[in-house]
């Protein structure tokens, strides 16, 4: 792992961290008695599945940005 970023690694890392509470942020309306309603409840496990995913993809843009390696293609 490199110990200093070059200019444009840098700038993917900003732009990811910056980036985050727009991919990280879900929003579900309710009150605590939010789990007792089935469409709900399924709405929160999607939520979850989605984060779940968003995190490994973030893992993997770091990763990336911290070893060095080109970004991504862009599809």
């Amino acid at each position: 792992m490199p110990t200093r970023l070059n200019e444009a690694d840098w700038e993917r890392l900003r732009a990811l961290m910056l980036g985050l509470p727009r991919r990280l942020l879900r929003f579900i309306s309710g009150g605590h008695l939010l789990f007792l309603g089935e469409t709900a409840a399924r709405d929160v496990a999607r939520h979850i599945v989605a984060l779940h995913a968003e995190a490994q993809a973030i893992d993997q843009e770091l990763a990336s940005i911290l070893s060095g390696r080109s970004p991504p293609a862009v599809a």
